[in-house]
């Protein structure tokens, strides 16, 4: 039977997964997920550069809203063939067809149902960076009230949960000198500013890996 839901998409929807050292089981290393979006595609690759060997750094980035069903089925690939010991999760610049409350709802379940598929990992979550005006980067887009709320809510359960937060938001708001002609993404200086941003998060998680 077909499932009734028919969720809100975007026109295109994509999904890029990268996991190294795949080709070995055990690693005297912590494995790393990185979760989000283009942005974190951005800055996955130099988190990856400057943690090094400290760990194997992998990340797992889609369009989806998490009411969509595929968002789930996307994640759970990566997080049912590899043991990762960090997660660092990020979602809320796509699905403004849903409101905000919907973002509450379907960003508590997800973040729930991946945690019961990664239940000796520790997690980290990140707010999501501010959207800007196209010919305009001194300015903030209309849409970009809705970022804050979402980052609100997003930090609402990371204190629930007692999950550390990179706050890629605050570290961006006033540095409209790093962004792309299109008002969303970033250059190199941005994305390596926001990896340093990360990595911060991460190194506390990384210590207790090391520990245990």
């Amino acid at each position: 039977m077909k499932n009734p839901y028919i969720p809100i998409r975007e026109k295109i929807e994509w999904l890029r997964i990268w996991v190294p050292d795949s080709d070995q089981a055990e690693l005297e290393r912590p494995r790393v997920l990185l979760i989000g979006d283009s942005i974190t595609n951005g800055y996955g690759p130099k988190v990856a550069e400057i943690v090094g060997d400290q760990a194997s750094i992998a990340w797992a980035c889609t369009s989806r809203f998490p009411a969509d069903p595929a968002f789930l089925d996307e994640l759970s690939l990566p997080l049912r063939h590899t043991d990762f010991d960090i997660i660092h999760f990020n979602n809320g610049l796509h699905g403004f067809g849903y409101s905000e409350e919907e973002y509450r709802e379907h960003l508590t379940k997800a973040v729930a149902h991946l945690r019961e598929l990664t239940p000796h990992a520790s997690w980290a979550l990140a707010t999501s960076t501010p959207i800007r005006t196209k010919g305009d980067l001194s300015t903030l887009r209309e849409t970009n009230p809705r970022v804050v709320a979402r980052n609100g809510i997003l930090r609402d359960l990371a204190q629930e949960e007692g999950l550390p937060v990179s706050d890629l938001y605050s570290l961006m708001a006033d540095r409209s000198d790093l962004y792309s002609e299109d008002a969303t993404h970033f250059g190199e200086e941005g994305q390596k500013l926001q990896a340093s941003c990360v990595i911060k998060t991460l190194n506390p998680l990384l210590a207790h890996t090391a520990s245990t």
